[in-house]
């Protein structure tokens, strides 16, 4: 809470520049909660993200470090102890001066099952254990992004969201990043940013009606009896071509060109130089198309990344870490009328928005307009078809179309939603919304 404190309580010098403070934080004891089978507790902080780390000891005389927010709420989040290394990364000085810097960087040692404290909380995460034996065990628990994109994006986030809120959107998407493969996708930080998004849509979405912009049949199904279909589906979205993985992988690069660049027309504009180069097509397609336009389709076919994280969204909203943060959604939704989610996606859509509009406009800010990681434009056209945005999802001369995030480049979700904006006419771009939105990121 916040205090206003007398003025005399400030000592005001004339002609100072210093700017006198009229508001300071006063700390008031509200509850305090006793957290049962916890051996020690530590407070770590990564990157302005700030945590309690609990020690705990189970029956079984395992060791488990779970993860607090004594100021709010929060999801379940515990992390078992596996094999630690016995190599250093950050050791300066070798022990032996013939050894290699990198021998025994795969040792392993099991882990010590007597923990007895946390000790030495450093940056980036960094803590000890104390093992048993007194012998201490360097760990890091990364609690903030490390891609740029995503820490951009999130800085964005939790301007405009209050602070029980960000720390829940927090929460689900470590929840993402630890159900997510890394041979799966190819930026498990950024998946695990648009799946968070979309999971706050996913119960709003009617599954029967769901169908995919390129093929127009459903991408999911709710019944038993189209589960190998959908399997085949969930395949081909979830495992991209060779090609796509390496061209997606060389599009992350700083100073990696786009193939719309002026650079690259002239293979835009050339021809196979033989039939083995032309992609197969399927049967019911026409070969009206010209040889010239198979060569872009080689170079960037669709992205099915859109649908990929709908689906994954879906999936995580039925796990029970996701039934647990429905229902934290449902506790911040009890004083009010309506679902708090239809209120804060509509203002996450519109900073991202702003966002984005901001890095177009930064001359010297790495363009992801080609790329699946770091490109708001299809994730924002998803997000505005589900809001029942007419003018800010991916139809045909609408913005994002024009702005490259239509059809022709990406596959998104056609479907039925119940989401819907209740406050001020967000459609018609409310410059209240949008003023208020400013200021919270400009601040």
């Amino acid at each position: 809470m916040r205090k206003r404190l007398p003025t005399s309580t400030f000592t005001s010098r004339p002609h100072s520049k210093d700017v006198v403070p009229r508001h300071a934080p006063i700390p008031t004891l509200l509850k305090s909660q006793r957290l049962p089978k916890n051996v020690d507790a530590l407070k770590i902080s990564d990157r302005g993200i700030e945590r309690v780390l609990c020690l705990s000891r189970e029956e079984s005389g395992e060791s488990v470090i779970s993860l607090y927010t004594g100021w709010g709420q929060h999801l379940p989040m515990r992390f078992a102890l596996g094999p630690l290394k016995l190599f250093n990364p950050y050791k300066i000085e070798s022990d032996s001066p013939s050894s290699r810097k990198s021998a025994g960087q795969k040792r392993t040692l099991s882990a010590p099952r007597d923990l007895q404290k946390l000790l030495s909380p450093g940056l980036g995460g960094t803590f000890d254990v104390l093992d048993g034996e007194c012998c201490r065990h360097r760990l890091q628990l990364q609690l903030a992004p490390r891609t740029v994109p995503v820490s951009k994006a999130f800085e964005i986030c939790l301007a405009v969201l209050p602070n029980n809120v960000g720390d829940l959107l927090i929460g689900i998407w470590w929840s993402v990043c630890k159900s997510l493969l890394k041979n799966q996708v190819l930026n498990v930080e950024w998946t695990a940013l648009v799946v968070s998004l979309f999971s706050l849509a996913a119960p709003f979405i009617d599954q029967s009606s769901v169908k995919l912009t390129d093929t127009n049949k459903p991408s999911q199904k709710a019944t038993n009896s189209r589960q190998t279909t959908s399997q085949a589906k969930a395949t081909k979205v979830s495992y991209p071509s060779a090609w796509d993985t390496m061209w997606n992988h060389e599009a992350t690069r700083p100073i990696a060109k786009s193939w719309e660049a002026a650079s690259w027309s002239w293979i835009r504009q050339s021809k196979p130089l033989s039939p083995l180069m032309i992609p197969p097509k399927p049967c019911s397609s026409t070969r009206s198309s010209s040889d010239s336009e198979r060569i872009p389709q080689q170079l960037r076919g669709k992205s099915d990344f859109i649908p990929f994280c709908a689906s994954f969204a879906r999936k995580f909203t039925q796990s029970p870490i996701g039934k647990a943060a429905n229902d934290h959604w449902r506790r911040i939704s009890a004083l009010e009328n309506q679902d708090m989610r239809c209120f804060y996606l509509p203002k996450l859509l519109v900073a991202l928005h702003l966002l984005r509009e901001e890095r177009k406009l930064e001359i010297l800010s790495q363009d992801y307009s080609t790329t699946d990681v770091g490109n708001l434009t299809p994730v924002l056209a998803q997000l505005g078809h589900w809001i029942q945005w007419d003018s800010w999802n991916w139809n045909r001369g609408d913005y994002y179309d024009l702005d490259g995030g239509g059809v022709d480049q990406w596959t998104f979700e056609e479907c039925t939603s119940t989401l819907e904006y209740l406050g001020p006419n967000a459609s018609g771009h409310d410059k209240y919304s949008l003023r208020f939105l400013v200021l919270h990121i400009s601040s």
